[in-house]
């Protein structure tokens, strides 16, 4: 059985997905400049420091607490890229190895823990900068991430049925 690469868009969106799973708590308190809408480095940021009417003085905090995890940040965004670079290629190799397919998804999980790891305590430590109404306008803004990412999840599960429908 030979199987067909998946879309472009079906890839993109997966990407998405998981960018967002790893990155926005990032973008949803990092600041940056540019006149691109929402998909230019920092709009997502700015829009929701808006949101929350972040005073300078906070802003200066956030930035310091990812200053401050910066490091552990990129060692292990990298870490998780290696992890998947790898499934995918055991996913994709020439001989279908189950074994090799498990351990490599093991180590993605692994990666993927050690960030979330940090990822929950740099948003405990943003919460703590914020006041009672910024964290529950946070907790209202992260929801409309979250049923972002459903209705894509929804969006793939509809492609199940014949995912080569229009071929």
């Amino acid at each position: 059985m030979s199987f067909k690469k998946p879309s472009n868009k079906i890839l993109a969106g997966i990407a998405a997905i998981a960018a967002t799973a790893i990155l926005v708590p990032a973008l949803l308190f990092a600041a940056g400049d540019s006149a691109h809408g929402m998909h230019a480095p920092g709009a997502m940021a700015r829009h929701i420091v808006k949101q929350l009417d972040l005073t300078p003085q906070q802003i200066q905090d956030v930035r310091g607490i990812f200053k401050t995890h910066q490091q552990e940040l990129q060692t292990e965004l990298t870490g998780v890229e290696q992890a998947r670079t790898h499934l995918f290629d055991t996913i994709h190799g020439e001989t279908y190895d189950e074994a090799a397919i498990r351990t490599a998804s093991a180590t993605v999980a692994q990666a993927e823990t050690q960030l979330n790891v940090t990822r929950g305590k740099m948003v405990s430590e943003v919460r703590a900068v914020l006041t009672p109404d910024q964290q529950t306008k946070a907790t209202e803004l992260l929801a409309h991430v979250r049923e972002h990412g459903h209705g894509f999840m929804n969006h793939l599960r509809a492609h199940l049925a014949d995912p080569l429908a229009g071929l």
